[in-house]
């Protein structure tokens, strides 16, 4: 996020924020999470596999317009990666006064320097037709994800 600055109009960084979902079979997904949606799918897809069309349907206003929401940022994907191995070690070898289930999410902000931690009760469970299916090709349904075939020799 940015803001104007204070020095003649110039952009400054507002804040440097990251989450940590943890997902597990039985609890919410991320697309329940609001991670990602089929619309963005959609249009993630048609951005890498035919650019003109994204474009065209971009400009008619048929696609939300897609920014970098999260650029990679050394640093900041370091702080999540720690994060995210300390959540692997609390359901491992549980030491918190608290039940894992109270943390879902963890959303940061280094401005701030404050944790928001989420529960799985926080999120609201869809029906999934894919739960369960395991390794099914293409991955999600997508073309896109389909594994290139060996030519047989």
């Amino acid at each position: 996020m940015t803001r104007p600055g204070l020095d003649g109009g110039n952009v400054a960084i507002a804040d440097v924020s990251g989450r940590i979902d943890y997902v597990q079979p039985g609890g919410s997904t991320l697309a329940d999470r609001g991670v990602y949606t089929q619309e963005s799918l959609r249009a993630e897809y048609l951005q890498r596999t035919d650019p003109n069309a994204f474009r065209a349907e971009l400009e008619a206003g048929y696609i939300k317009g897609i920014l970098e929401e999260a650029p990679s940022v050394i640093t900041l994907n370091m702080r999540a990666a720690s994060a995210m191995m300390n959540e692997f070690i609390a359901r491992a070898y549980p030491f918190r006064q608290e039940a894992n289930r109270n943390y879902a999410r963890v959303a940061f902000s280094l401005a701030a320097c404050d944790e928001d931690p989420f529960s799985e009760d926080d999120f609201e469970r869809g029906d999934s037709a894919l739960l369960g299916r395991g390794a099914a090709e293409p991955l999600l349904g997508l073309p896109l994800f389909r594994r290139p075939r060996k030519d047989a020799a």
